[in-house]
């Protein structure tokens, strides 16, 4: 018997959704900090179990719920790690942030179990999935053309903006309310086209679809990466990847291994490895550059980089020249700053939401799409503005999930946004699942979940990308049959030149 239609995973899955609703309904009442933390925890553990079954061991949902439960209820769970952010913020903050934390995870939590019934309901058909030659022929032909927007778009945004060093400069590349913003925000647009291109190049890997051309491609992006990591010194540059490379194996795998288990205590080291790499360069850059040395200069990077990462390896020579220290404080405190982020915007407007942009908010999709130099946009509340208007600071600071549906539209907002969130990514994961060809639920999939991994992003930003992506691949799909025409074209009179020299002609 399948096991879907198993009587024991059936009562399982049921079981666990009321428990999550129950748990739901307890966040009604206020709830103190370290009740707050144990249920937020609870839910999250409920719905990793209630997601999981034979086909996905480890559901994809099961990084947004590790990346929420290290960036709120931990602070309760183990305070003593976060001193220093404590001292900024009023005790009382926190707990009514984390108290609204909950409540927005809990929505988030019944809505994603509630769409994931409808999508496997509807998803019940039979799909022939990679056997059709068609879907493998417009699989590859939309990870090619990602591959080569991604690298294309990355050689313009380096002629004409370069790679500034921010935490050297303390200002952004481009200024997001000027007009050549626009042009700015296409090349990174299309440059974030590698995440679905190496999401699927992956999923095609394992099942041995991919070509060669695709491993080019995935080559010269990677070249790329490597030179952002290098000159740029950015931690999220190499956590993403991992993260990206943790959702492949969650859409893929079917049984956990022994093999399983060593990639993963490898992320766990390579993250390590990166806070340690990325504070000593970070450092070595900001020392060259106070002694008047060219900080610009890549070889200077390279040099600086190599010394950096030379320096945190175990067992190196060099790590007894160290400057910095990173302790397991400062990782958590990074990774955990939804909370703060949160508690900030709460403290900072009294607890009276400024429901700044709140009709605007709905005109996203117009906004997306339409160029700053012929529309009057909005700028809604981002990480720049939090930085400049309450910390007078240039520095961004995480504005959070939660903070921005609080900004646009109150309490209210926190729920029906997280709750929308929950709905929208169930939907796009099981859609995944069940029909391995849906690129264009993919390429939404990658880019929600590798943009909500961060807590400290703001659901704006994903819908814009949504929107623009969803141009795109509009785009691609009307062209495809040129394309398919021109191939045909090609191959039609390749094959007759051969049969032509095979009849001596």
């Amino acid at each position: 018997m399948p096991a879907r239609l198993n009587p024991y995973n059936i009562m399982k899955k049921n079981f666990l959704a009321y428990g999550i609703v129950f748990l739901s309904l307890c966040c009604i009442i206020d709830l103190n900090l370290r009740w707050s933390a144990l249920v937020f925890t609870a839910i999250a553990i409920l719905l990793f179990w209630q997601q999981r079954d034979e086909k996905t061991p480890l559901p994809p949902v099961s990084l947004l719920l590790l990346a929420n439960v290290l960036g709120y209820p931990i602070v309760a769970v183990v305070p003593d790690m976060y001193d220093e952010l404590r001292q900024g913020l009023n005790p009382y903050m926190i707990e009514f942030a984390l108290l609204w934390a909950v409540r927005g995870f809990a929505a988030f939590a019944c809505a994603y179990v509630a769409a994931d019934a409808f999508a496997r309901r509807f998803h019940q058909q039979r799909h022939l999935g990679w056997k059709d030659a068609e879907k493998l022929a417009y699989a590859r032909y939309i990870c090619h053309a990602m591959g080569i927007f991604s690298i294309t778009a990355w050689v313009a945004k380096e002629h004409f903006f370069g790679f500034g060093l921010t935490f050297i400069t303390g200002r952004a590349t481009f200024d997001i309310t000027s007009a050549e913003s626009s042009f700015a925000q296409v090349l990174e647009l299309l440059i974030n086209l590698r995440n679905p291109f190496f999401f699927m190049l992956g999923v095609m890997h394992l099942r041995r679809l991919d070509d060669r051309f695709m491993r080019l491609l995935a080559v010269g992006i990677g070249g790329g990466i490597l030179f952002e990591i290098v000159t740029i010194g950015s931690k999220g540059a190499i956590i993403f990847w991992l993260v990206l490379a943790a959702l492949v194996i969650a859409c893929t795998v079917q049984r956990l291994s022994l093999k399983q288990l060593f990639i993963g205590g490898f992320m766990l080291l390579t993250v390590y490895m990166s806070f340690l790499t990325i504070t000593e360069y970070r450092d070595i850059m900001h020392d060259r550059n106070r002694r008047g040395e060219d900080v610009f200069d890549i070889s200077v990077q390279a040099e600086s980089f190599s010394e950096a990462f030379l320096a945190s390896l175990p067992f190196s020579e060099k790590r007894a020249q160290r400057r910095t220290t990173v302790s397991e404080q400062d990782i958590l405190s990074r990774i955990s700053s939804g909370l703060f982020s949160f508690g900030h915007i709460l403290y900072f407007t009294g607890g009276h939401p400024p429901y700044e942009h709140a009709w605007e908010a709905f005109l996203i999709p117009l906004y997306s799409i339409a160029p700053r130099a012929l529309l009057d946009k909005p700028v809604f509340f981002n990480a720049g503005r939090f930085g400049l208007e309450y910390f007078h600071t240039s520095t961004a600071i995480s504005v959070s999930t939660l903070g921005a549906f609080y900004h646009a539209w109150g309490y209210i907002g926190i729920v029906t946004g997280m709750a929308l969130i929950g709905g929208m990514t169930a939907f796009l994961i099981r859609r995944v699942l069940s029909r391995t060809t849906a690129l264009n639920s993919a390429v939404f999939m990658v880019t929600t979940i590798m943009s909500l991994v961060n807590v400290g992003s703001s659901f704006w930003g994903v819908v814009v990308e949504l929107c623009r992506l969803a141009v795109i691949l509009s785009g691609l799909y009307m062209l495809y049959p040129v394309v398919k025409r021109i191939r045909h074209g090609h191959q039609a009179e390749t094959m007759l030149v051969v049969y032509r020299a095979e009849d001596g002609l």
